[in-house]
């Protein structure tokens, strides 16, 4: 009698092997928590039915199809194995006994296989298992989840539906979380298997954490700041159909009370900048961002500055604009201060009488005024490409180099100078220099060179004094000798002296 492969068994090896290739070949897990328990349900059934054959063919003698059925057994076994061996995650197989009202499902317990994986994710000893495994699964769960983990076996036990949860080990001082899964069915003696397998998800739960803790800063800071994020279809029609709460803490309106109009958005934006954005928002770029400063209107009439930055995206319901609502009325006040702050300095600036130039801290020249273009020749723009040391000849400069190191100690440096203009003219220029906190200098130059005309016609004219009142005086006192012989001469002669 010819006797083939059970019919079942092929199938079963098929698709074990088309299931490991396609694992393997994307480099990935052979096989996922399902199809492992999928697979394994089928192989106990057909080893089961094989185990039955056996017994069958044994008490009928019949020799042949007995040596199939335990090659079929055999090969079934190897497939089992090898299913096993090939697992990331690890399998177990437990047995639970019907249990007597108001016991835990605890005591009627038995393990009947554990996966040398399944040891390693609970970080056991084999060996334990093979004396009392029940104790050694149990007390690797984190004391805070065992009572919620054998409630939930005993509901599984109760409803055979399929089992899934999460809990902690606690080994040592380290948490580790796994996840089981099992299908758990009733035998004929009202007990209950439960094949399973079990995941080592701790860096999935870990990342779950991480990413919840970032979520809740990014939602604290959110709420803490004028921000709120809204979403509107591209539609001419519609403002606004989803705003966050947050928009009452940036124009008093609430959220119901900002939705309740299709317009309500663009009706309160400032007269002056409605045509720039609503225009803006029409020819909205095809990629990247837009990001808009407008004034709106808030629930106490009075305009507030809001930065309006949004994307475009486009889903299955359509396109959409999302984007983000910031309160800016509290920096535009304050760009506005130091706007009128700065329009002061440049309007002293520009009505002083001296030359002004503030250079950064590598001397480059960054702010003139009017005078400074004048006394020089050179245009702003070229002043503002130039270094101060531009102004002055190597001669000047290497008699009377800047005093860059006097100016850091913060002390104010009066200095003189020969400027060279741009057509070559010198002038003598007296420097007053300094150094702001910022780290950059601020020098006057005042044009010296009418005064320094005068001061050396002065010093001429003295020179020339000088040597007039030596020549008086000489001339004097020769005329004191000349004087004094005559008397001599007249005494002499018995006269009468003269002077």
């Amino acid at each position: 009698m010819r006797t083939e492969k059970p019919e079942s068994l092929a199938i079963l090896r098929q698709k074990a092997e088309a299931l490991m290739n396609e694992k393997t070949s994307k480099g990935s897990s052979p096989f996922s928590e399902v199809e492992t328990l999928e697979l394994l349900n089928e192989l106990e059934e057909h080893l089961l039915n094989l185990e039955i054959k056996i017994e069958h063919l044994t008490a009928t003698a019949d020799i042949k199809d007995h040596k199939a059925s335990d090659a079929a057994l055999i090969e079934s076994q190897k497939l089992y194995a090898d299913l096993v061996s090939n697992q990331t995650a690890g399998i177990y197989r437990i047995l639970v006994q019907p249990q007597e009202s108001g016991t835990s499902i605890v005591g009627s317990t038995t393990v009947e296989f554990v996966s040398s994986r399944f040891c390693e994710i609970l970080e056991v000893d084999p060996a334990e298992f093979s004396i009392d495994g029940i104790p050694a699964f149990f007390g690797r769960i984190h004391p805070e989840d065992i009572q919620g983990f054998v409630r939930s076996n005993e509901m599984a036990q109760k409803s055979l539906e399929p089992y899934i949860y999460d809990a902690r080990l606690l080994i040592g001082d380290r948490i580790k979380w796994v996840r089981f899964e099992s299908c758990p069915r009733r035998l004929e003696d009202g007990s209950a298997r439960w094949t399973g397998v079990t995941l080592d998800i701790t860096e999935h739960r870990l990342a779950e954490e991480a990413l919840k803790r970032s979520e809740e800063r990014q939602r604290f800071i959110l709420e803490s700041l004028p921000v709120a994020i809204y979403s509107s279809p591209v539609n001419p029609d519609f403002d606004t159909t989803w705003i966050s709460k947050d928009i009452q803490k940036i124009t008093g309106y609430e959220k119901d009370e900002y939705l309740s109009l299709n317009d309500f958005w663009r009706e309160r934006l400032h007269p002056d900048d409605k045509a720039m954005v609503l225009d803006a928002f029409k020819n909205f770029p095809e990629k990247g961002e837009m990001i808009l400063e407008y004034r709106w209107r808030c629930k106490e009439d009075q305009y507030h500055w809001f930065l309006d930055r949004s994307v475009q995206l486009e889903n299955k319901s359509g396109k959409e604009f999302l984007g983000v609502i910031v309160d800016i009325t509290k920096r535009k006040h304050a760009e506005e201060v130091i706007r009128l702050e700065e329009e002061r300095y440049r309007m002293l600036l520009e009505f002083a009488t001296d030359a002004f130039f503030q250079g950064d801290k590598d001397g480059r020249i960054i702010i003139v005024n009017s005078v400074a273009i004048e006394q020089t020749g050179f245009s702003r723009e070229e002043l503002l490409k130039m270094h101060l040391t531009d102004l002055f000849s190597a001669e000047t400069l290497k008699e009377n180099p800047l005093k860059y190191s006097l100016i850091k100690t913060g002390e104010t440096v009066k200095t003189e100078r020969e400027l060279t203009c741009k057509d070559g003219k010198l002038i003598m220029v007296e420097m007053n220099s300094r150094m702001m906190p910022d780290g950059t200098f601020q020098t006057f130059f005042r044009d010296i060179t009418e005064r320094k005309r005068i001061e050396n016609a002065l010093k001429q004219k003295l020179s020339e004094l000088e040597i007039y009142y030596e020549l008086a005086i000489t001339r004097e006192r020769k005329m004191i000798a000349l004087k004094g012989e005559i008397n001599q001469l007249l005494e002499r002669l018995g006269e009468k002296l003269k002077y």
